[in-house]
């Protein structure tokens, strides 16, 4: 394998990782202020369970992520 194929290699599981984990967080973010609406609109538990469930994933992931602590 040549120098060149290595740094192919490289750039794609750059890449990989660069618009795979954007698009989860920006899609969990859409989907937790979506859950967490309908939670306080009908004020059904397993929303409330299910909220906390994906705010601590998305938090392990990116600790940037601001959400509401209940």
């Amino acid at each position: 394998m040549s120098l060149i194929d290595l740094s192919r290699w490289q750039f794609a599981f750059t890449v990989m990782f660069h618009m795979t984990f954007p698009a989860i967080t920006v899609g969990l973010s859409i989907f937790l202020s979506i859950i967490y609406a309908v939670y306080w609109r009908t004020k059904k538990p397993v929303l409330l369970q299910m909220f906390r469930f994906w705010r601590r994933s998305s938090q392990s992931d990116s600790p940037s992520v601001w959400l509401p602590e209940r």
